[in-house]
């Protein structure tokens, strides 16, 4: 069993973020992932011959700074990649099972410190037709997309997070005709939100979804027909899926 200082489950942007850190202040880390790139699904890299998949200009200086700064200290950093963690116990101990043969031979490490950052998943209401095939998680899709999988040339958008705008953006720019996306919250729901974003400090997120809205309108003849449901002015479940034919 591995001893070290850090422990970090996740090499998301968070994960790689807090390796980082833990170097710079001299720390032994252990970072492990489940997957085989480091990232997440919004910054992993992308293959240079997908050049939509960079995503916009902002996304783009994110990802080559995050993955920059980790080459930097890489060196450092015991990586364990393509690797289920199954087990944490009170005494510190990660237990992990490995699915690359090449990996290092450890299935076990206790640090003084552990850093959970497993990163987010769509929140999905099951309903009627939801594990059809030409239905995505607006995430799944998102990911698709921005590797040049175009699954469909008809879309239609429904869920009731912030990353439906920018998942708009990128099917419209990929030449997908996005016939509705639908939103059960009103305008009156979405206010409190705007308002959270300027006064917590996320200006410039609401800022970039301005930008998406924008650019999407500009594109000739693909303005995607917005609609809300009746009761927007109520609580519903989250619920975050795409149709495309």
């Amino acid at each position: 069993m591995i001893q070290t200082d850090l422990v970090i489950i996740g090499g998301g942007p968070a994960g790689m973020s807090a390796a980082v850190e833990g170097v710079t202040h001299n720390l032994d880390v252990v970072l492990i992932e489940d997957c085989c790139e480091l990232g997440g699904k919004v910054l992993k890299k992308v293959n240079p011959s997908l050049q939509r998949g960079e995503g916009d200009k902002g996304e783009r200086v994110l990802r080559r700074t995050l993955h920059k700064s980790f080459a930097d200290v890489a060196d450092n950093i015991t990586l364990f990649s393509n690797s289920d963690v199954w087990s944490v116990n009170s005494e510190k101990v990660v237990e992990f099972y490995s699915r690359s043969l090449s990996e290092k031979s450890a299935d076990a490490v206790q640090g003084k410190k552990i850093i959970i950052a497993n990163g987010a998943v769509d929140r999905i209401s099951p309903f009627p037709g939801w594990h059809l095939p030409g239905v995505f998680t607006t995430g799944g899709l998102n990911t698709f997309v921005k590797r040049g999988a175009i699954p469909g040339k008809n879309v239609v958008v429904s869920g009731t997070g912030p990353l439906q705008v920018a998942l708009v953006y990128y099917l419209v720019k990929a030449g997908v005709r996005v016939t509705a996306t639908v939103d059960p919250n009103s305008i009156f729901n979405m206010a409190p939100t705007g308002l959270a974003l300027i006064t917590g400090g996320g200006i410039d997120k609401l800022i970039m979804g301005m930008k998406y809205l924008l650019r999407i309108r500009k594109e000739p003849g693909r303005r995607p027909d917005r609609r809300r449901g009746r009761r927007g002015r109520g609580r519903r479940p989250a619920r975050a899926c795409l149709c495309c034919s």
